[in-house]
């Protein structure tokens, strides 16, 4: 398999495992009266999960980027008309 298709599914791997820690049945696991650092446990959980899916979004667009300009011929254009 190509690298960047490895690389376009992980995105779509990590946009699925995204939306499934949104769902409201996994959130509410996380809410409960414990506090961590003077926060409820819920907003720690969405903040930690909204950071995570930033960073690992800008990681694989930058990958995904990367690869595809690896991967495109190299055309020359001339800019005069014949």
């Amino acid at each position: 398999m190509k690298k960047s298709r490895k690389v376009e599914n992980t995105v779509f791997a990590f946009f699925i495992f995204g939306a499934i820690f949104m769902l409201p049945p996994l959130i509410n696991i996380f809410n409960k009266p414990i506090k961590i650092f003077d926060l409820p446990l819920i907003v720690v959980f969405l903040f930690s999960l909204w950071v995570i899916l930033i960073l690992g979004t800008f990681f694989l667009s930058n990958n995904l980027k990367r690869n595809n300009t690896l991967n495109k011929p190299k055309v020359d254009i001339d800019e005069g008309e014949n």
